[in-house]
């Protein structure tokens, strides 16, 4: 007699603790169901994004630089022409040169050769590190060189 008599007062000294953690439980939970106050959308609305994207599209860049270019007559001569406008990246929209491998120039995600199009333009000559475009007697240089030789890496 004397074991139930421990067994039901031992079982009733955890429902009592039990209950009283529960209530605790209850306690929290009211707590936390009242209505904060927090920043109003409109607020929210004019902040800046947080968040830094790296724009893909470049702008215009027109550079006068000396340049100079080989005629054609017999002489082999090389002709200086001052204020030339070479047209860098950026100038045809979505027309960027990515890589060059023998003759072939990897353009915009597209292979292309000599005499082929692009957006009008005709690949007249593909060196090393370079491709010259044309049309209506415009030129433009589209180049893989970069005056910027240190790279940048963004930490996240």
């Amino acid at each position: 007699m004397k074991n139930y008599t421990n067994v039901l007062f031992f079982l009733f000294v955890t429902i009592s603790l039990g209950a009283n953690e529960l209530s605790w439980v209850d306690e929290q939970i009211e707590a936390i169901k009242t209505p904060r106050k927090g920043i109003i959308d409109k607020n929210i609305a004019r902040l800046d994004s947080p968040f830094i994207f790296l724009n893909a599209k470049t702008k215009k860049v027109r550079t006068k630089r000396p340049t100079s270019y080989k005629t054609a007559s017999s002489s082999g001569s090389s002709v200086k022409k001052d204020d030339a406008n070479i047209i860098t990246k950026g100038a045809i929209p979505n027309v960027y040169l990515d890589a060059i491998m023998n003759s072939s120039a990897l353009i915009g995600g597209q292979w292309y050769k000599v005499n082929d199009f692009i957006k009008g333009y005709k690949i007249l000559s593909i060196h090393s590190t370079s491709v010259i475009l044309e049309k209506d007697n415009r030129k433009i240089l589209l180049s893989t060189n970069s005056k910027n030789q240190t790279l940048k890496f963004k930490n996240k």
